[in-house]
């Protein structure tokens, strides 16, 4: 919806105007000319500096008794800043009043956030595996981590095969062993 500039007609006597001193924006705008008096002739002019980035239709309107007549001032966008006046006559001239008129440039909305189209997809996931995971360790500086991990479960595993005599015991031992070496080579790698 448009801005809206009111002037009021006939509130005080006959032919009597009463506008905002100045106005702005940044696109087109109505004038809204509220009579609260007897039928009123009303001139509306836009002087030179002004008409540069705005147009009225016409400049000459009737204005009814008690009545209202909404006017459309076409404003073209700006990259800087334009004022200029707007004239408001009535009674063929008997009064006149002017209304500084300053038409700007649309601002960016503030809450609004460019985002980039590639962050709208997933990143693409790789495959990982135990090699991958130590390589990573690695390139992390994590091989005396893994070192120590390794150390341990062989030390676990050993205290457990000589305090259970257990063939099945034994086997478990040499499997937990070897994946500890075999992290511990990978890890050097």
């Amino acid at each position: 919806m448009p801005a809206t500039l009111s002037v009021d007609l006939n509130e005080g006597t006959l032919h009597d105007v009463a506008v905002a001193d100045a106005f702005e924006t940044t696109s087109g705008f109505v004038v809204e000319l509220d009579n609260h008096g007897e039928a009123v002739h009303v001139h509306l002019h836009i002087d030179d500096d002004l008409s540069a980035v705005a147009r009225l239709d016409e400049t000459n309107h009737f204005v009814d008794s008690d009545g209202v007549r909404r006017v459309a001032v076409d404003v073209a966008r700006v990259d800087s800043r334009v004022t200029g006046k707007l004239k408001v006559v009535t009674g063929y001239g008997a009064e006149s009043t002017y209304v500084d008129v300053t038409v700007r440039p649309e601002q960016p909305e503030k809450d609004a956030v460019e985002v980039d189209e590639r962050l709208s997809k997933p990143p693409e996931r790789e495959e990982t595996s135990v090699g991958s995971g130590v390589g990573a360790a690695v390139a992390s500086g994590s091989v005396r981590a893994v070192a120590a991990v390794a150390v341990l479960a062989i030390t676990l595993a050993a205290a457990v095969a000589l305090t259970v005599s257990d063939p099945a015991v034994f086997l478990g031992v040499g499997v937990v062993i070897g994946v500890a070496l075999a992290a511990v080579v990978f890890a050097v790698r």
